[in-house]
């Protein structure tokens, strides 16, 4: 048996604080599965102070430093320990658990858009499986595009444009064949699915698709907005 969970309480605690400070103590203890003492001790032992944390963060908002880009969800990931880049390999393969998943692209898929899938592998293990979509008349479109091109193509083209940037529609699915065969898992099993749009003028200029096992990953919103990624406790 080995446990996939193999980042300490402390590193877990410190890589939140960092990430989201207005997460409360208890917030940390429960992402680190700990204590709300522990987490005192080791943001004390750290010279981390969360109150410092926030009035940086507001810091940065006030003078502008704040990148929309960062809400893109494919530039925050990337960001994550959990999401290097080298961890995403390009496929052949375009994954779509439900039909559903692009219904709002549908009529112009064919004749539009071209996609780029990823397979997210850590420690030889698949954690998730991701498809981007995008509009032709934006992108030069290209095959295989490695994953860190692929943020420099599409972050590049879109900027300085008045770029709108939907909020994440994350959901729990039910696994489909093709994406439960990938990810290696049983056909129903619990997944985690993500989507956004990036909009210019009002039309859809890029979708994302992220599947995610939901034994392996979870996944919480702060009341700033921000995201938060933990390993679950999961044994193989």
């Amino acid at each position: 048996m080995s446990n996939l969970n193999y980042k300490t309480k402390k590193e877990i605690i410190i890589e939140n604080a960092y990430r989201d400070p207005f997460l409360k103590i208890e917030d940390l203890a429960e992402l680190a599965d700990t204590t709300s003492k522990y987490v005192r001790t080791i943001l004390s032992d750290a010279n981390v102070s969360l109150m410092e944390l926030r009035k940086e963060y507001a810091r940065r908002i006030e003078e502008k430093k704040y990148c929309p880009s960062d809400r893109i969800i494919l530039n925050y990931l990337s960001k994550a320990s959990l999401f290097k880049k080298k961890n995403f390999s390009s496929s052949e393969v375009l994954y779509i658990n439900n039909p559903l998943d692009v219904n709002n692209i549908a009529g112009q898929i064919q004749r539009n858009f071209f996609y780029q899938s990823y397979c997210l592998k850590v420690k030889k293990s698949t954690w998730g499986l991701a498809s981007v979509f995008l509009d032709k008349r934006y992108f030069q479109e290209q095959e295989a595009l490695s994953f860190e091109a692929l943020l420099e193509i599409f972050n590049e083209s879109l900027d300085g444009k008045e770029l709108e940037i939907s909020n994440l529609d994350i959901i729990v699915d039910l696994a489909t064949e093709q994406i439960s065969s990938h990810l290696g898992i049983e056909n129903f099993s619990p997944l985690i699915r993500i989507k956004q749009n990036l909009l210019l003028k009002g039309e859809i200029v890029v979708l994302f698709l992220l599947y995610f096992d939901a034994r392996k990953i979870s996944f919480s919103l702060s009341h700033n907005g921000g995201i938060t990624i933990k390993r679950r406790d999961y044994s193989i």
